[in-house]
């Protein structure tokens, strides 16, 4: 093999990790803020921004029923939210919108909380807020918190909130991008069944299967070959 192909497949490596081993799925909470208009349009065009980086699928309550919009090449099926989790690949991107009901508590265990807020000072001061209380409030380590800005064409609003979050919380949210306008694509929502304990309950099933899913194949990656048997010598 030449060096240069060596150098390549190392660099592979280090980009992708170990051939074999998947990325591990990825739960993400979608919190409303004050908007400029109703949450609908917002809500899909901030899960499609955030999920640029793998294929997703995003969930929410709506009239009684269990909404999920797939998101990427990936479409997983089935009727009910554990027949949706195996059908998708690992490294799935798991968006779950809580609305505006914030329970700090149901948050335990997920990867990022992203606040999307509008950008006049009534709604920055009210995501401050609410970043206030997860940091307060939220049980086990802090979750990465990113910023979606609604309305705006420029992320000077949210620079200004992660200087004040850096200064006051001791946390800096990452501003994961702006939404000039809401999302007005007419999407094909799947329905499913909407488990009891509602959304907190869908947002708690995620993560313990996403976390279920990668320690398995964290273990399998790592489980050594059983040894081979040294046979026996033949008789003379």
């Amino acid at each position: 093999m030449s060096r240069v192909r060596r150098d390549i497949e190392a660099m592979a490596d280090l980009l992708l990790g170990p051939a074999g081993v998947s990325m591990p799925d990825q739960v993400s909470v979608l919190i409303d803020g004050n908007l400029p208009s109703r949450g609908d349009g917002w809500r899909s065009a901030a899960a499609r921004l955030l999920a640029q980086r793998a294929p997703a699928s995003f969930l929410q309550a709506r009239f009684g029923s269990l909404d999920a919009l797939h998101l990427g090449e990936s479409q997983p099926q089935g009727t009910a939210l554990a027949q949706l989790f195996e059908s998708a690949p690992q490294g799935h991107h798991w968006i779950v919108s809580m609305g505006s009901a914030l329970d700090p508590s149901t948050l335990q265990g997920v990867d990022e909380v992203v606040l999307l807020t509008g950008v006049d000072e009534a709604a920055i001061v009210a995501a401050y807020a609410l970043l206030k209380q997860i940091v307060c409030d939220c049980p086990g380590p802090m979750p990465v918190v990113r910023l979606v800005l609604a309305g705006a064409d420029s992320l000077e609003a949210g620079d200004r909130f992660v200087r004040t979050a850096r200064a006051r919380l001791g946390v800096e949210p990452i501003v994961a991008g702006c939404l000039p306008e809401p999302d007005r694509v007419h999407h094909a929502w799947q329905r499913l069944d909407l488990p009891d304990g509602g959304i907190g309950a869908v947002l708690t099933t995620l993560v313990a299967a996403a976390g279920s899913r990668t320690g398995a194949a964290h273990v399998s990656a790592h489980v050594p070959p059983p040894p081979v048997q040294a046979s026996a010598p033949a008789p003379p």
